[in-house]
């Protein structure tokens, strides 16, 4: 695909099209950058033009530290075990579907928090960079079910992490419900500390978003370990 400019238009030449072989070099389309389908394509060759130049950025800076070359990964991504969770399932997952009363509710970024625990966890996995939905419902069987504080998706080791922030560890109902949902968990195949991330405070401890980001990079570094190379 291809961006001709011209001083009265863009025109945008396409040479492959997913699931339409007769779309080919010698069987081009031409869009005009007017049109909606133009608009669109802009978008993408944008958006390709971005993740280009930081590609390019990545592999100057890897060749200047290491002599061979990185190694290439295919997708779908080829893995040791099954991740339980996969991405159609988080495309698919709706948020806020835990029906206990928000008394207090916080808004970020069009999703609705219930503590201050939450906004922070929210705000570090948004930094970080990754899509989060809070609250999702999650379903083992017919008896065993919760909503996660917040769940987001990994793009580069294609994997739904859940994570719980349990901020009241000095109180016995607290202490009960969390590991009640840590073995729930556990119990149906999850591995903490790779496929959820509880983080365990009392009342009057604060925890800052470095010690949050770092607990969720061992997660995904954990992670990635089921990437078969």
């Amino acid at each position: 695909m291809v961006m001709q400019e011209r001083s009265e238009d863009v025109t945008i030449y396409v040479f492959y099209l997913p699931g339409n072989p007769a779309v080919s070099r010698n069987n081009k389309r031409r869009y005009c950058f007017t049109s909606k389908t133009g608009e669109i394509l802009n978008g993408q060759i944008k958006e390709y033009r971005r993740l280009k130049n930081q590609l390019d950025a990545l592999l100057d800076e890897w060749k200047s530290t290491y002599k061979g070359e990185p190694r290439r990964i295919q997708f779908p991504l080829k893995k040791s075990r099954r991740d339980v969770f996969d991405h159609e399932f988080f495309i698919n997952a709706e948020p806020n579907q835990d029906k206990y009363e928000n008394k207090h509710p916080i808004e970020y970024k069009g999703h609705i928090l219930r503590s201050k625990n939450e906004l922070l966890l929210a705000q570090t996995i948004d930094r970080m960079g990754y899509e989060f939905k809070e609250e999702i419902y999650v379903e083992f069987d017919e008896f065993t079910h919760f909503c996660p504080d917040i769940t987001f998706y990994v793009p580069e080791a294609d994997k739904v992490i859940l994570t719980e922030f349990d901020g009241a560890m000095d109180k016995p109902r607290y202490i009960s419900k969390s590991y009640h949902n840590t073995a729930s968990c556990v119990s149906n195949g999850l591995v903490e500390m790779k496929d959820f991330v509880v983080i365990r405070v009392g009342s009057g401890y604060d925890i800052n978003a470095e010690q949050i980001e770092k607990m969720i990079y061992s997660a995904i570094d954990s992670a990635i370990d089921d990437i078969i190379l």
